[in-house]
């Protein structure tokens, strides 16, 4: 479940600032892992659902989804370290995407 800053790096708006993170989600992928999007926090830090990688999935909101794999037997596990950044900020640190 992405919904952080991690999320600017599985959008496809931003490939050339994270080159070979399509291919790693691909692997991934391949390998059974699903890796969702929350679009709440995608919204929040500007992108709409159809910015991301073919290789992932944007669900309505983290806690929903969240809940239901902790009711499947997973635990979560979060640590905010960083503050939020929007696409602004990152086309900003990566010229390269404008």
């Amino acid at each position: 479940m992405a919904h952080g800053n991690e999320l600017h790096a599985f959008s496809r708006l931003n490939r050339a600032a994270y080159p070979g993170m399509y291919e790693a989600l691909k692997e991934l992928k391949d390998a059974g892992v699903t890796i969702h999007i929350c679009a709440n926090a995608a919204r929040s830090r500007g992108y709409k659902p159809d910015e991301f990688c073919d290789v992932t999935t944007v669900v309505p909101a983290a806690v929903i989804d969240i809940a239901k794999w902790q009711n499947d037997g997973y635990s979560y596990m979060y640590a905010e370290w960083f503050p939020r950044l929007t696409r602004d900020e990152i086309v900003k640190q990566h010229p390269e995407l404008q």
